[in-house]
């Protein structure tokens, strides 16, 4: 299965009675939506090479990028794609974690299940003890200083439902203060 899939998705994949949720931990990453959508382009580039993003600009990738990849309200919540409650009126026992401090949630995430991970493994390669995966790291991605007041607020704009969602939640991103 296929790391970025809605609960309504893991439901269906799985047969999971929708009555039984309650008995799980639900747990998912949120990020700041500029971080995610920067992350978002050098993997794009590498994984879609005949999609023509290496080509473009941040702009232009930013008017393409949402064609490709769902906002991100979709996995942090169990909506559908069309917004609508796949369990209404059941309560989820749901744990976010900051993907931002991804070291530091990893440990919390591995405490429940009574493990003590060690090191950061390598970007893309195999944990061979304790290490904390990493995967799809790009050390050429674009950081928020090098973009423009105006792709900021674009990106801001397209992901206006996300900044919401978290802001509900209690959650201040840094970049909603650019």
């Amino acid at each position: 299965m296929y790391k970025r899939q809605r609960l309504c998705q893991i439901v269906n994949y799985f047969d999971i009675p929708p009555e039984t949720l309650p008995e799980y931990r639900i747990v998912t990453f949120y990020r700041d939506p500029i971080e995610r959508t920067l992350a978002s382009m050098p993997y794009q580039i590498d994984h879609f090479p005949q999609r023509g993003f290496d080509s473009m600009s941040f702009s232009e990738y930013l008017e393409e990028h949402g064609k490709y990849i769902h906002p991100q309200w979709m996995y942090l919540t169990d909506r559908d794609f069309m917004g609508i409650r796949c369990f209404d009126g059941i309560d989820l026992n749901w744990e976010w974690f900051n993907y931002h401090d991804y070291e530091n949630e990893f440990r919390r995430l591995a405490g429940w299940f009574g493990l003590t991970p060690g090191e950061q493994a390598p970007p893309m390669f195999p944990t061979t003890g304790n290490e904390i995966p990493h995967l799809n790291y790009y050390p050429n991605m674009l950081r928020i200083e090098d973009l423009t007041q105006q792709e900021i607020d674009r990106c801001k704009e397209i992901y206006q439902a996300d900044y919401e969602l978290l802001e509900n939640h209690g959650i201040m991103v840094p970049s909603r203060e650019l």
